[in-house]
């Protein structure tokens, strides 16, 4: 039997007592079967439990019996009596002569109990349960969108925080969140599933505990580090005893490739590359696009994801995102130079910046960028200027500046009315008239908006309220001047998990918003809308990467320990730029107690040069190895060469293998370029 099969066989034990809770049982029961209705109500299971349940729940409720039932691989219950079928609607309070419609009577629900066997029934009728082990899902499924709307709401005053759709017709209410639907299974009546669900979570947490401590190795970048051979003679005595082919397919795989590959531990990255070193899990990286492309689905809307270059660009990560089938954002003549040499279809770049200097706009005609994202009415006017000596087609989208404040750091905010990027929409006679001058020229094509409202962004519902606006404005702009926007670029701004603290929006979340709110506001204001893009950058990169430091001398303080390492702000300027947050280990003592609070500070001759303000460590010495944790965006892309550091290498580990991407600077590198006598 299925996780989701017991669960209902549980929920099929609670025993019948009080008549308000069976009837409360029959009414979510009724809401969420296939047919109910004042000439009909058919019901169909395939849980054998239930179907011997329903006679006695339908007594029960409304001392009634169904008029026919059929079994075999499925049970078929069927009222058609009239005089049945009118006690049932009296009892639930439906007027079968006036308007029918099914809403929820939630004045049979007042009482705990009954608000409990009321869902107990819509779950048996039209609900599931993914098994733990696999992923956390529970959702309810009705064919009466009315009603499937209102328990949305019910299960929100409870404290809950569902999430609904509709698929196939049906209103589909769901949840994702473990601790939800623990105690959603525990109020309605299946303890024992719940503390599966449970047990099932603590198993993640320790078995994720178990793999940061054997899995060292920079392929999985991973927070635990132990040395090589202990690491692969516990794998062997867990090959031995058969537990590694217990373990999820993931986990076996990492299994297999530390043994393949027992000399790549971080210490050994360390000996060969030199550190500071900047490591990317290149397996992390495409699954991350794999994950974006697979969940930004539309049946309604073409969709199309852009990499934002200025994460992490180097050719090596170029060429994944092509591999990949993702477009590319860039901002620079650099960025541009990088993808170009590293052989990306101009015609999916898209040029933004707020302001692109003559050459670059040159270089990009030139090389025949697919898209501008024009930035003002000054860089417009240049552009189509420059088009008489082109004939090939250009597209632009205009940067515009919806004013919906993101709940980030205020250097990071881009939306709000002085924001040095876009145009406001309050500007909207500017805007026409510079769109019917892109009308004007020949080979510039306009496409549409995009706008971007800040960055390390946790809450989905920015996203759907920047939507929300533009969506009004597009009308706005298609009633007044007859513009027609045809895509429109949602921009950026996922977050990511730096620390534990951190709780970031799952990918399938973040990109279900943006579509659903994209397709809301085509159908509700009549857009011509055709097409949405989005431009993460971060949320890919980030959590694959990794940079690891040696520790060099150290101090102590009146109020504080400080441990010092060979980088700091040259190679991450996040922590003194944005107050930016990350998590460590010493990498060669993850066994020892975490029990000494320190402040990891960098070597720049600067009192800002701090990596992390506060980290709890073991007690370190100078040659240990410290490990930051999810660096891979904004650190290689950021780094200076201030106090003439040398920048660091760049590894990239797939399936066990190494490969250097960008070699270590040499103090060579650093005179490069000057103007000697």
């Amino acid at each position: 039997m299925s996780f989701s099969s017991d669960a209902k066989a549980e929920l099929c034990r609670v025993p019948l007592t009080r008549r308000c809770c069976a009837r409360a049982e029959a009414y979510g029961v009724l809401l969420y079967a296939g047919i109910f209705s004042p000439t009909e109500v058919r019901i169909v299971t395939e849980s054998e439990d239930f179907a011997a349940r329903l006679p006695k729940l339908f007594q029960k409720a409304f001392s009634v019996r169904f008029d026919a039932q059929e079994s075999g691989s499925k049970s078929i219950f069927r009222i058609t009596d009239g005089q049945k079928l009118a006690v049932i609607l009296e009892a639930l309070g439906y007027d079968p002569d006036q308007h029918y419609a099914l809403h929820v009577n939630f004045a049979l629900l007042e009482e705990e109990c009954c608000r409990a066997s009321f869902l107990r029934g819509a779950f048996l009728a039209g609900g599931s349960v993914t098994d733990p082990l696999k992923r956390y899902h529970l959702e309810l499924a009705t064919p009466h969108l009315q009603a499937g709307r209102e328990v949305e709401a019910l299960l929100r005053d409870m404290s809950y925080e569902p999430k609904n759709v509709q698929r196939q017709g049906n209103g589909v209410t769901y949840f994702k969140q473990s601790d939800h639907i623990e105690e959603l299974l525990t109020r309605i009546g299946a303890p024992a599933a719940a503390m599966e669900v449970m047990a099932a979570k603590v198993e993640k947490e320790m078995r994720n505990t178990v793999n940061r401590r054997v899995n060292c190795d920079a392929a999985n970048v991973d927070k635990a580090v132990a040395a090589s051979r202990e690491q692969v003679e516990a794998l062997t005595r867990l090959t031995d005893a058969g537990i590694v082919a217990t373990l999820p397919v993931k986990l076996q795989e990492v299994a297999v490739a530390r043994l393949l590959q027992p000399e790549l531990s971080l210490s050994e990255l360390a000996e060969t590359y030199g550190t500071p070193l900047y490591i990317y899990d290149q397996n992390r990286i495409e699954e991350q696009m794999e994950t974006y492309r697979s969940c930004l689905n539309s049946d309604v809307l073409q969709t199309e994801i852009l990499y934002a270059s200025k994460a992490f660009c180097i050719q090596e990560m170029v060429k994944l995102v092509q591999a990949h089938g993702l477009s590319l954002d860039v901002v620079s003549g650099g960025e541009l130079y990088t993808a170009l040499a590293a052989g990306f279809d101009p015609a999916d770049i898209h040029f933004h910046g707020n302001n692109k200097s003559p050459q670059e706009i040159e270089e990009a005609l030139q090389a025949k960028v697919g898209t501008f994202i024009v930035d003002n009415v000054m860089e417009g006017e240049y552009l189509c200027a420059q088009m008489a000596r082109f004939d090939h087609d250009v597209h632009v989208m205009i940067r515009v500046n919806p004013g919906v404040e993101a709940h980030t750091h205020e250097y990071v905010v881009t939306a709000h009315v002085d924001s040095k990027f876009g145009i406001s929409i309050h500007e909207q006679e500017t805007l026409a008239a510079l769109i019917r001058r892109f009308m004007e020229t020949e080979h510039v094509i306009f496409d549409g908006f995009h706008a971007h409202i800040g960055s390390q962004i946790f809450d989905a519902q920015a996203f759907a309220a920047e939507i929300d606006v533009m969506g009004q404005f597009m009308a706005d702009m298609q009633e007044r001047f007859g513009i027609i926007c045809r895509c429109l670029d949602v921009g950026g701004g996922f977050a990511v998990r730096y620390t534990e603290a951190d709780s970031p929006i799952p990918i399938p979340e973040v990109c279900q918003t943006i579509l659903r709110e994209c397709e809301r506001q085509k159908q509700m204001r009549g857009l011509a809308l055709e097409k949405v893009m989005i431009e993460p950058g971060r949320s890919i990169v980030a959590e694959a990467g990794m940079t690891l430091y040696t520790v060099g001398f150290g101090k102590q303080t009146p109020n504080r320990t400080y441990v010092f390492v060979d980088g700091g702000m040259s190679d991450n300027i996040r922590p003194a730029l944005y107050q930016a947050a990350y998590s460590c280990d010493v990498a060669n003592r993850m066994d020892e107690e975490k029990r000494i609070p320190v402040c990891v500070a960098g070597k720049c001759c600067e009192s800002g040069d701090v990596l992390i303000e506060e980290a709890m460590l073991p007690p370190c010495v100078p040659g240990d190895l410290l490990v930051v944790y999810s660096t891979g965006a904004y650190g290689f892309s950021m780094a200076s060469h201030y106090n003439r550091l040398c920048r660091p290498a760049v590894v990239f580990v797939k399936d066990g293998k190494a490969r250097c991407v960008v070699r270590r600077e040499t103090y060579a590198d650093l005179l490069k370029g000057e103007c000697g006598e």
